[in-house]
């Protein structure tokens, strides 16, 4: 069974949300890191990350991810991980990364949007990089 990071938000704590939207690898990884250690200085403050709009994930961004949880707990901060959905679920559960089911949404708090699309090669039909099905 995985560890959850449940945060119940304090008043007196800032909390930060953090959407993250496109493709979770190991760009937006070091995107999130970077964000992460921005906000997360003097620690005390509740940091909340979504992955309810992520639509695809790859090993590098699942352990920048992590890494940069791991980073943010150590100097205080209180971070919870939301899923989103049974996909993200299932690759943070095969990466054995904890996650809620849901995060709280407090009203009030400072809520960031990381973006970020990997570019997708096209392939032509004759080329014997493409598969076709069917």
């Amino acid at each position: 069974m995985q560890a959850r990071d449940t945060i119940t938000p304090q008043p007196t704590r800032p909390a930060v949300v953090v959407d993250l939207i496109g493709d979770l690898d190991a760009v937006m990884g070091s995107l999130l890191a970077e964000m992460l250690d921005k906000l997360g200085g003097d620690g005390g403050r509740d940091i909340f990350i979504s992955t309810k709009h992520v639509v695809r994930s790859n090993s590098d961004g699942l352990a920048t991810l992590e890494a940069a949880r791991a980073a943010m707990r150590s100097s205080g901060c209180a971070v919870a991980l939301h899923a989103g959905s049974r996909k993200m679920r299932t690759a943070l559960a095969v990466a054995r990364i904890g996650c809620e089911d849901r995060v709280p949404r407090p009203r009030g708090v400072r809520a960031l949007m990381i973006a970020h699309h990997a570019l997708q090669t096209q392939t032509s039909p004759d080329s014997p990089q493409s598969a076709r099905l069917g």
